[in-house]
């Protein structure tokens, strides 16, 4: 996972759930060692090992006798083999510091046992679920942010591609100004491939209002004839800027049998 994606999770998990950055990157990296992934014989050793060290680093005053680290790792293999080995010490480390809601896991007379590893580790897990949870989501939730950026800029790009194409295809089948799609205006705008003469957009604009007076007389009309069945056509009813636009189109574009992108760029 590259750095900076991973710094971007991090800062959105903690502010999403409060938990310190140090503490989901703990969690986030020890799942990439859980137990189940080691070789048996392997995990075994290092257990074997660990065990004994955490119990007296955190209150046990006794030797552990080896019956009691053979269960604890029987039930680390079969119910934790989730976590990684190094998440029990740092399971004990939130139970001491109260970070973990546990009860009945005190190492009474300094006796380590079966059970409060097990209680220990079961609140470490659910705390640890948490958090995970929370990363894969925004991980989710970031990578289809960026997959769709990336769908969006190569749209855009297939676009610029394809416009020029579609305006030469298109314009042969257009016959009148109403013909015109309007989105066109503002696309060919943008690529400065129209240019008007002086006063020309004016006079395209007065004309656009004349028609746009005939439009709103044809669809009052329109109204009282289908007013009963309430089915009215709303495209006949434009606005002088919407006729305007593609009128503009109409003239400067399909009607002018020079007019071509390449020229215009």
């Amino acid at each position: 996972m590259p750095v900076q994606f991973f710094q971007t999770l991090l800062t959105t998990v903690y502010n999403e759930t409060g938990i310190k950055k140090s503490k989901i990157e703990s969690v986030v990296k020890a799942s990439e060692s859980q137990i189940k992934h080691m070789n048996d014989l392997e995990a075994k050793k290092q257990l074997t090992i660990l065990l004994p060290m955490v119990a007296q680093e955190y209150g046990a005053r006794h030797e552990i006798h080896r019956n009691i680290i053979a269960e604890c790792i029987r039930l680390i293999m079969r119910k934790f083999n989730f976590i990684s080995v190094s998440e029990i010490r740092e399971a004990y480390r939130e139970y001491t510091s109260g970070e973990l809601n546990v009860k009945g896991a005190d190492t009474y007379g300094g006796e380590f046992n079966v059970s409060q590893m097990g209680k220990i580790l079961t609140a470490y897990c659910e705390n640890r679920r948490k958090v995970l949870a929370e990363f894969i989501k925004q991980r989710d939730l970031i990578s289809e942010e960026i997959q769709n950026t990336k769908k969006k800029k190569a749209a855009i790009e297939k676009f610029e591609i394809d416009f020029p194409k579609i305006v030469l295809s298109k314009r042969k089948e257009i016959t009148t100004w109403s013909d015109v799609p309007e989105w066109w205006y503002n696309s060919i705008k943008k690529r400065n491939w129209i240019a008007f003469e002086e006063g020309e957009a004016a006079e395209i604009f007065e004309q656009a209002k004349k028609l746009a007076e005939i439009r709103k007389k044809e669809y009052e009309k329109e109204k009282k004839v289908k007013a009963l069945s309430g089915i009215i056509d709303l495209s006949s009813c434009q606005t002088p800027q919407a006729i305007a636009r593609k009128l503009t189109v109409f003239k400067k574009v399909v009607q002018d049998s020079s007019w071509h992108p390449v020229n215009r760029l």
